[in-house]
């Protein structure tokens, strides 16, 4: 396991220990989670360009789902 999980595992321990969770906080986890899908499909997509329809599909689809009614 790498470091980085190691942390989240300990930060994820010490905040529902605490219940310290906030409106803001979880706003914050779910943009952060979108930037980084799509900044990594991006990467992704210029490393295989075969399937960039694909990849910006994938962005439009994650895009859509959570904004859409």
């Amino acid at each position: 396991m790498s470091v980085s999980y190691e942390l989240l595992l300990l930060h994820w321990i010490i905040w529902s220990s605490l219940n310290a969770g906030s409106r803001f906080g979880g706003v914050l986890d779910m943009v952060t989670d979108r930037v980084s899908t799509c900044g990594l499909l991006v990467i992704i997509s210029h490393m295989y360009p075969k399937y960039i329809f694909a990849f910006t599909m994938l962005i439009v689809l994650g895009k859509c789902g959570h904004q859409c009614p």
